[in-house]
């Protein structure tokens, strides 16, 4: 009852601002989805494709058997974190998931590379900033982050996996999760450059949604804010988690990729 009552409200709040500021939404959409043809498809596609293809047609749970016979296990986990530097989320997301009920995972080491890596893909970072000395650092911290956290528990959770759709329309879907929380949690923009001076507002924007914000903070010059949001999270991630993944802790996750962000930044400062 409450659930329906918090919906209810949330969409008549939602009908009375579209009524306000409905031609300032209809400018706001038009850019989104200019920054989304031109920018996320073109960095994000290739490797969400390429990933589902791969999960379609290999079993994950024999190669993981046959790695962990010849005492080479880590080799898989390493191509596990790389799927999840290149893809992002949400794409890392309905992986780790995957592994989880079909027990190749446990559900504290998913949520370990979560923690560590989950959140814009690295394609995305270097379209943004075009600089290899960003990505050493973001790569460094996370990695150092992920050695640190070691899983205390190991919970294993065999379900039936629902990851057998055909590959293009599984990235199609992982992309439209992302294009709806996009369109969703910049919303709020229309109202915050109305208030407050430009940087402010993206920075406040970037609460919401990560990699729209960081990319209009680049536009202005403003590297290290830019920096922090990219490395952080923000509503619009963590909603993309939570419609693909049910066992993670987002009070953690939020907690680790806000730590993360500010080593990150602060790396960032000192040495260059």
């Amino acid at each position: 009852m409450k659930k329906n009552l918090y919906f209810s409200l949330l969409y008549i709040s939602f009908c009375f601002l579209i009524l306000l500021y409905g031609s300032d939404l209809s400018i706001h959409l038009e850019k989104i989805m200019s920054i989304y043809l031109y920018t996320y498809i073109p960095s994000l596609l290739p490797f969400i494709l390429l990933t589902n293809i791969f999960l379609k047609n290999a079993s994950l749970s024999a190669i993981k058997t046959s790695l962990d016979k010849l005492h080479i296990g880590v080799i898989f986990d390493v191509f596990i974190i790389l799927l999840s530097l290149l893809t992002g989320i949400p794409c890392i997301s309905i992986i780790l998931n995957h592994l989880i009920k079909k027990g190749i995972y446990s559900k504290e080491k998913a949520n370990r590379i979560i923690y560590s890596y989950g959140t814009l893909s690295l394609p995305f970072v270097y379209l943004l900033f075009s600089s290899l000395y960003i990505i050493f650092i973001i790569l460094t911290i996370e990695t150092l982050y992920y050695l640190l956290i070691k899983e205390k528990t190991n919970t294993y959770i065999k379900e039936e996996s629902s990851l057998n759709e055909d590959p293009f329309y599984s990235s199609l879907i992982s992309l439209g999760y992302i294009f709806i929380s996009i369109c969703l949690f910049t919303f709020p923009i229309i109202i915050l450059e109305k208030l407050f001076p430009l940087q402010i507002a993206y920075l406040i924007g970037g609460i919401f949604e990560s990699s729209l914000f960081s990319l209009k903070l680049y536009s202005l010059n403003n590297i290290l804010l830019s920096l922090f949001i990219t490395s952080s999270t923000s509503l619009s991630l963590c909603f993309q988690i939570k419609k693909t993944n049910t066992y993670v802790n987002m009070v953690y996750y939020i907690f680790s990729r806000y730590l993360l962000s500010i080593l990150i930044t602060s790396c960032y400062l000192v040495f260059f």
